[in-house]
């Protein structure tokens, strides 16, 4: 995770993109003690990314799964709010 959240932070968002989601296929069935799938947070590094290039199509789609796969996730509120200020 440190090592794609250095993309984000180096502004190379299609590369963080990427590298997410190969990590969403392979992690995308481990739980974590929270009770959701590990990969809620690559979807929260996704949306990020996905609005810093104004693609909210995207960004939309992860929030909805976040929704649906676990609508207790500490973050999501704040990652709406991230998508509606752009």
């Amino acid at each position: 995770m440190f090592i794609v959240t250095q993309y984000y932070n180096d502004r190379q968002y299609e590369k963080c993109i990427q590298e997410s989601n190969k990590l969403i296929e392979k992690y995308k069935q481990i739980v974590s003690p929270f009770g959701w799938k590990l990969v809620m947070d690559y979807y929260g590094l996704l949306i990020h990314c996905y609005v810093e290039i104004n693609d909210t199509e995207n960004a939309e789609k992860y929030i909805i799964l976040m929704e649906h796969d676990a609508p207790d996730y500490p973050e999501i509120n704040n990652l709406k709010d991230l998508l509606n200020s752009k």
